[in-house]
């Protein structure tokens, strides 16, 4: 397994939110590396590239490709020229609270991440993923929609789908329904 292997492992995180951009995590604590401030939780690719870190103890070189407001049918279009050029062995995709927003089905939230997947195992057939569920979204905001916590929980089932050797899903909707109860 190339994450327990290799002297450095290669991370690119791919999601709807912007953490930290490139950054080299190591098996510190990652707040002493890029500072508290710029950790958003451990649900964001930063976090999880630095629990990578220390499940394996390697180091990690995260390149951090993701961008605020967008949804996984912009991740399905722009995937191969953010992730392929930097040959990771683990990809984290974390979609899905821009996509309640929308119009985005369930079974087209699928479509898109399989594309991603599909898309990057062409080029990096060893690399691995990790699908990010994402937590459930306050609908009880101004102009939240109000079956936001039904779709991402729809999400979640279809992330779960996916699921096969080489593909995890690291399911936030459950712990944030268990913790915010």
């Amino acid at each position: 397994n190339r994450l327990f292997s290799a002297d450095v492992v290669g991370v690119v995180g791919v999601a709807d939110i912007v953490s930290k951009a490139d950054v080299l995590v190591g098996v510190a604590d990652v707040a002493g590396v890029i500072g508290v401030a710029d950790v958003v939780g451990v649900a964001d690719v930063v976090g999880v590239a630095d629990a990578v870190s220390m499940a394996t103890s390697q180091p990690i070189r995260l390149h951090n490709a993701s961008c605020g407001g967008k949804t996984a049918a912009w991740a399905a279009t722009f995937i191969t020229p953010l992730v392929v050029p930097n040959n990771p062995d683990l990809i984290l995709i974390d979609f899905g609270m821009n996509d309640i927003w929308g119009q985005t089905s369930a079974s087209a939230f699928k479509e898109s991440l399989s594309s991603c997947i599909s898309q990057i195992q062409k080029s990096c057939p060893n690399a691995e993923f990790v699908l990010i569920a994402n937590m459930l979204p306050d609908t009880a905001g101004a102009g939240a929609p109000v079956d936001g916590a039904r779709i991402m929980r729809d999400f979640l089932w279809e992330l779960r789908a996916l699921e096969q050797t080489g593909v995890a899903v690291l399911d936030m909707t459950t712990l944030s329904e268990i913790i915010y109860g």
